[in-house]
């Protein structure tokens, strides 16, 4: 049931996580690459589900085998209520990934105009 539980969060299916949840998935189940239920709903953008599998429990800071968290994960793609729950349930911000990088780094990424994150955010 737990193996389900990360299969339902990264289809971004909500009421199959709500019901796996209820019936107690762990919600601290690591998968494939030691990916948890919580980190496989923020890869996929799933914000839903990512609140079902906190509200139940699951930690943020939990890391995969990659050393990616909720937290990097989230910051690195931008999922801002993803971030806001981190945050709020005790995210560690000083988390580094596996190369050292924490969720500020894409933010100095040169996207396809030259611009880095931080320009975009100065310049109106």
């Amino acid at each position: 049931m737990s193996s389900q539980l990360i299969a339902a969060a990264e289809s971004i299916d909500a009421a199959e996580t709500r019901r796996l949840v209820a019936d107690g998935a762990e919600v601290e189940f690591k998968g494939a690459e030691g990916r948890s239920p919580l980190l496989a709903a923020t890869k996929s953008g799933a914000v839903a589900a990512a609140k079902l599998v906190r509200g139940a429990g699951a930690d943020v800071n939990a890391q995969d085998d990659w050393q990616d968290s909720v937290f990097l994960s989230a910051g690195a793609e931008g999922l801002d209520e993803i971030l806001a729950m981190t945050r709020a349930h005790g995210a560690n911000v000083k988390s580094t990934n596996r190369y050292g990088g924490t969720a500020l780094i894409p933010a100095d990424q040169v996207n396809n105009w030259g611009w880095t994150g931080l320009l975009a955010a100065v310049i109106p």
